[in-house]
């Protein structure tokens, strides 16, 4: 599936799509037909924050589609940097979410976007001159799936702060060759 996706920048014409971006199905509801809690809340979490973020985000903020050929956003991965001061050169991967449409495919288009959001960090580094960024991922310790991509993409394991399990990658920056 990834072969058929191209990835770009998110955009501000892409707003209307991204408020209806399906990663997840609804709560369950109860027998009074209230909703019960969620059974993948890291996936509604990221549901969410898809819908509600504004592309093209703040200045330095990589916010990446992955959109078939009719032009159909299907993955989703937005990181930007943290500015605080015991955090330099250091990214943070917010969200990287894939639609429910190609669920099937999940784990081949979750590591095709993947690998588009590293390569963009990369990009950005090798722009702002560093020899190495490390990259953060906060995934929910329930969360499988994300956590076994965090391992095939070199992740490391960090820890547990808070509800999250910290992953962490070093990335060197290769310098342009002359």
């Amino acid at each position: 599936m990834s072969g058929e996706l191209t990835w770009r920048d998110a955009e501000k014409s892409d707003r209307p799509a991204l408020e209806q971006f399906t990663c997840t199905g609804p709560a369950p509801k109860g027998p009074n037909h209230r909703p019960l809690p969620h059974p993948r809340p890291w996936e509604q979490e990221a549901q969410t924050g898809i819908r509600t973020r504004k592309p093209p985000g703040a200045t330095r903020d990589i916010y990446r589609v992955g959109t078939t050929a009719d032009g159909t956003i299907v993955a989703v991965a937005v990181a930007g940097t943290l500015d605080e001061p015991s955090y330099t050169n250091t990214y943070k991967l917010m969200v990287l979410a894939v639609a429910t449409s190609v669920r099937g495919a999940g784990g081949e288009v979750a590591d095709a976007c993947m690998r588009d959001v590293l390569g963009q960090i990369g990009h950005r580094a090798r722009a702002d001159g560093l020899a190495a960024v490390l990259v953060l991922s906060q995934v929910d310790p329930h969360n499988e799936p994300s956590r076994s991509m965090c391992q095939r993409h070199e992740f490391t394991s960090a820890g547990v702060r808070g509800d999250y399990e910290v992953w962490i990658r070093h990335i060197a920056i290769e310098p342009l060759r002359a």
